[in-house]
Formats: C-alpha cells, sequence, structure tokens
C-alpha cells in the first residue's frame, strides 16, 4: 500500500517549538489521565507509555515529571533531531517511526497518548489497529483530535475549511498563501466513535469545558465556557471544535497484564 506523510510537518507548522503552549497542552492530558486511573484504581507513574506524534518533545518533557518510562515516535526527522537536543530527559527515548505500522512488538505498552494525530496519518483505521496491537489487555489510550464539523478549521484557521472536500480545501488555502494543498483529514464524531469501537470510551470533553480549572484547559474564555450548563454542551456536541477521549482495551479486566 503506498501512502505519503507530512514528514516535514514542522517547516510549516512552527508551533509545535512552542515549549509554553505544548507543556500547557501536556498538563490538560495528564490532568484527565489522572482523573481517569483514579477511577480504575491505576498509578499513572507506573505505566510504560508511547507518545505518538511527539515532534520537537516539548510535551514529552512534561510528560516525563509524571511518568516513569517514556517512549516518543515521530516521523519527522527534524523535529525528533530537535527534541533529543533540546528536550532530552533519562527516562524518554525518542524514536523515528510509523504510527501506522509500529515497529514494536504486541501488548508492548500500558497506555498510549494519541493527541491530535489522527487527522495527520494517511490512514486513520490503521493507526488505531496499531494502537489496539501494541496496547496491554486493559492498557489505556489518551484520544484526542479535531471535529470535521466544527466551524473554525484548526489547523490553519479558517472557518469551514474542513467542511469543503479536499480539492476545494486545498485551493482555498493556496489562494489565502497558507499551504499548498489541504493535506489532514478531521472526521465527525461518528466516524471517530466507529473508529475506535473496539475500545472502552470515556469520554471527557464536556467534563473538561465545563471544569476547565481542574483539568489545566488554556481556553482565554474558559470562565464564560464553565458557566454554560451541559444540555447546551450536548446540543453542540457534533459540532464541538475537539473531543478528549479516554480509550481502554479489554475493558473488562481492569488489571494491565
Amino acid at each position: 500500500m503506498k501512502y505519503s506523510y507530512q514528514r516535514n510537518y514542522s517547516n510549516t507548522h512552527r508551533e509545535v517549538f512552542d515549549s509554553v503552549d505544548r507543556r500547557q497542552k501536556a498538563r490538560k492530558i495528564l490532568a484527565i489521565l489522572s482523573d481517569y486511573c483514579q477511577t480504575q484504581g491505576l498509578k499513572l507513574r507506573d505505566l510504560r507509555m508511547l507518545e505518538l506524534g511527539c515532534s520537537a518533545g516539548a510535551m514529552s518533557t512534561t510528560f516525563a515529571k509524571a511518568i516513569a518510562n517514556i517512549t516518543a515516535v515521530d516521523i519527522d526527522k527534524k523535529a525528533l533531531t530537535f527534541a533529543n537536543k533540546y528536550n532530552s530527559r533519562k527516562n524518554i527515548t525518542y524514536r523515528y517511526g510509523d504510527a501506522m505500522n509500529l515497529p514494536f512488538p504486541d501488548k508492548s505498552f500500558s497506555f498510549i497518548i494519541a493527541n491530535n494525530i489522527y487527522e495527520h496519518v494517511p490512514n486513520a483505521k490503521m493507526l488505531m489497529e496499531q494502537i489496539y496491537r501494541v496496547l496491554k489487555q486493559g492498557g489505556i489510550c489518551y484520544f484526542a483530535g479535531p471535529n470535521k464539523y466544527t466551524m473554525m478549521e484548526s489547523d490553519y484557521h479558517v472557518p469551514f475549511l474542513s467542511w469543503l472536500p479536499k480539492d476545494l480545501a486545498s485551493l482555498v488555502l493556496r489562494r489565502l498563501g497558507k499551504a499548498d494543498s489541504y493535506y489532514e483529514t478531521p472526521l465527525s464524531v461518528n466516524t471517530l466513535r466507529s473508529l475506535v469501537h473496539k475500545f472502552r470510551l470515556t469520554d471527557y470533553t464536556i467534563t473538561a469545558l465545563k471544569y476547565p480549572a481542574r483539568y489545566a484547559m488554556s481556553y482565554p474564555q474558559k470562565s464564560i465556557l464553565a458557566k454554560i450548563p451541559s444540555f447546551v454542551y450536548k446540543f453542540l456536541y457534533p459540532m464541538l471544535p475537539s473531543f478528549f477521549w479516554v480509550l481502554q482495551k479489554d475493558y473488562n479486566s481492569r488489571k494491565i497484564i
């Protein structure tokens, strides 16, 4: 099967080197994972972690403060060179790798972080099959990503861009001088749920929006978001910008084997 990747993503998306923003996102992920692990009787620090799409490693260094053993993978060699030079830690191993063909044996990791990467791989189904394969029984995956049917597209910040056919979206980006083509493939919430059907899904999306301080959300308008009634979020859910999910494999067994 032939496919292509954004192998030089960091060349066109300099935000991956913004350590302040990236570490804030890492703190949000840790807050959600800590909450979930507490409900399941798991100890986050004891789990062996795989971070997919680690890029320049800014988030990895924040994870390293809470996790004892981290393997961080990306397909962007320039970003990995930066990570090894500036974001190296004793408990982080950076590796070049394809998220659709992970270079690890079955059941290698206790948990996986797949934060905003599904839309950047050529085949999201293959990505999820690999995540399922390398997760241990009872293992967990933090899965977050954009919604196709949100009003403001998250990568290029062009209204309704992800609603358009690829060719038309690419034309819009070229006319705006933002990119040569629209590579990303955001999915609808129903398609995403189908994508992760093998896992038990615990949804933190509305909870995180309702309690932004608890989950280290960085939105400037978070005080307003917290006041919006839950039923409004439920009504608007199919058009929310992003989803924050925790997935568990073989969820009948809480023990990770």
